[in-house]
């Protein structure tokens, strides 16, 4: 039913195959049935809610059991929803639908704070991290170097003489200036490893970078 719809199904026979597949596999939707060789639906649904998935992962129980009792069992364990067996493949591919329409939103409120947070750890006229983000990160830094007894090297840059340029040109030069700085200092740096704050205000304007 569902490859003829134009899903593309993966499907695995055992307890640890269900598990892996499920944990491993990026996939938005897990159809599982309530008893598996090895395994049930209620477990599967706590293991894969336990395993920490980079996105939402939406879980439709098969189900040839009638009572109440066992339906709530399986979505406190985790489950989005359930049918009951045999599918009927025009509910089969409602229910789908409604799960695709909750995964999407999922992704797209997950993209939107990432986003965000993003923007609160950015200084807005640089485009490097601002001092939030260095007050922050720099202190996780320091333990980690102390952690792993590892190097780790922090240089301050200040621009000599800036208010003069402010004064002389004014503020949109100065903040040309600025991004310009800022914009070299990213070159001299390994983005893997190494990144760029801006510490100042409106009179203290640098840069800090870390290097380990």
């Amino acid at each position: 039913m569902l490859i003829r719809a134009g899903y593309r199904v993966d499907a695995a026979f055992s307890r640890r195959g269900s598990t892996r597949e499920t944990l491993r596999r990026s996939v938005p939707d897990a159809l599982a049935d309530w008893e598996m060789p090895g395994l049930d639906a209620v477990t599967l649904c706590r293991r894969a809610r336990a395993g920490g998935l980079s996105g939402y992962l939406y879980i439709l129980l098969l189900t040839s059991h009638g009572s109440m009792p066992e339906v709530v069992a399986g979505l406190d364990a985790g489950a989005d929803d359930f049918i009951r067996k045999p599918a009927d493949e025009t509910e089969l591919l409602a229910r789908l639908s409604a799960a695709r329409r909750i995964v999407q939103l999922e992704q797209s409120l997950r993209e939107a704070n990432a986003r965000i947070h993003l923007l609160s750890i950015t200084d807005a006229l640089v485009g490097t991290f601002n001092r939030r983000y260095l007050g922050d990160q720099l202190t996780r830094e320091i333990e980690r170097a102390r952690r792993y007894n590892r190097p780790l090297a922090v240089s301050m840059a200040d621009l000599d003489h800036f208010n003069r340029i402010n004064d002389r040109y004014g503020h949109l030069a100065g903040d040309e200036v600025l991004r310009g700085f800022a914009s070299l200092a990213l070159t001299l740096i390994r983005p893997a490893s190494d990144w760029v704050a801006r510490y100042g205000g409106e009179d203290s304007r640098s840069c800090c970078r870390k290097r380990t």
